[in-house]
């Protein structure tokens, strides 16, 4: 028994710490690599008692919604998720917040590149920057993980040896989504009004109103719209509710109901005050879906390039009507 419970209280060898900060790069970086380590190593916490612990550490962002850590708790693929308003107080006092053993690796996977770098100092790790588009502070990384050559192009002829082009971590989305849950026969256009407050609040009446007038000019089309994983039907209901959201008084549209799913129907369904049918997806992430689109329509954002992986033609919408409104999303939903 004593031997039983040594091995079940064994701290980790080695951690990989991933750092990130708002939800489009938690849906299409952190959640996919994860994954796939998972698949690839024995880590906790899917393995209780390997010798390499998996964690996430969540930086300051000024786009993020604040429930980044709730939604990454959620998937189980982390041994620890940490808060990103306590980051200063994981490099003030690590102990704190857990068991950080003498070796680990911290891989930067979205955020400000320097809140890794300066974690990996601070834990004395290794450290891996995945490069999207540019290396901010290459001299201060053990590893660069390029999306292209022409990031490793752009370093230091001395410090190219240590960056390797992985490609976009989003490259395979589109093969893996085919198929998996084909949509009913007839056109479909998906909507994406973004998952944060600010563009949620103008967003939600926006994108309802849409739906209501091209219902009306294509009465065949269909409409989904896939529920961010840091937002909820919940939220919908308040940023089109007049009263919460002043900006939904400029339009005409609104929810009407939201119907339970019904027989062979997995999705709820909203129901706008024009009497059009919205598919609405709670399961993240909505790929398989999203794949099947004839068209998106979208708001800026991580989104615009899962749909580029996806192959999904799409028109981005920026609304410069609201732009002047930067305190109302803060009072909604706080009552």
């Amino acid at each position: 028994m004593d031997s039983i419970s040594t091995i079940t209280t064994t701290e980790p060898g080695l951690i990989v710490v991933f750092i990130s900060n708002g939800p489009g790069e938690l849906t299409t970086w952190v959640k996919p690599l994860a994954e796939d380590l998972h698949r690839s190593l024995s880590l906790r916490p899917y393995a209780p008692n390997a010798l390499i612990s998996l964690r996430l550490v969540l930086v300051p962002c000024p786009n993020a919604t604040g429930n980044e850590k709730e939604v990454a708790t959620s998937w189980k693929l982390f041994e620890k998720v940490t808060a990103a308003k306590d980051f200063w107080k994981v490099l003030i006092n690590p102990k704190k917040f857990g068991y950080w053993p003498k070796e680990g690796i911290v891989v930067f996977l979205g955020g400000d590149q320097f809140w890794s770098v300066l974690l990996a100092a601070r834990l004395k790790y290794k450290n891996i920057t995945y490069s999207e588009w540019i290396t901010r502070w290459p001299f201060w990384n053990d590893r660069i993980a390029a999306m292209s050559n022409q990031v490793k192009l752009a370093l230091p002829a001395r410090l190219k040896k240590r960056c390797t082009v992985v490609g976009d971590l989003m490259a395979d989305l589109k093969n893996n989504a085919k198929n998996k849950h084909p949509l009913p026969p007839g056109g479909w256009v998906a909507l994406l009004p973004g998952s944060k407050k600010a563009k949620l609040c103008v967003g939600i009446p926006f994108f309802l109103e849409l739906a209501d007038q091209l219902s009306d000019l294509l009465p065949t089309c269909h409409f989904l719209l896939p529920i961010a994983a840091t937002t909820n039907i919940k939220e919908f209901q308040e940023f089109s509710n007049q009263e919460k959201n002043p900006i939904a008084n400029e339009y005409k549209s609104g929810i009407k109901e939201i119907i339970c799913p019904k027989g062979n129907s997995k999705w709820k369904k909203l129901i706008t005050t024009g009497e059009t049918e919205i598919q609405l997806i709670e399961e993240q992430p909505a790929h398989s879906a999203l794949s099947q689109c004839d068209l998106a329509l979208t708001t800026i954002g991580a989104n615009t390039a899962e749909l580029g992986a996806l192959g999904v033609p799409m028109i981005v919408i920026l609304s410069l009507i609201h732009i002047s409104e930067p305190t109302r999303p803060e009072r909604i939903g706080d009552g």
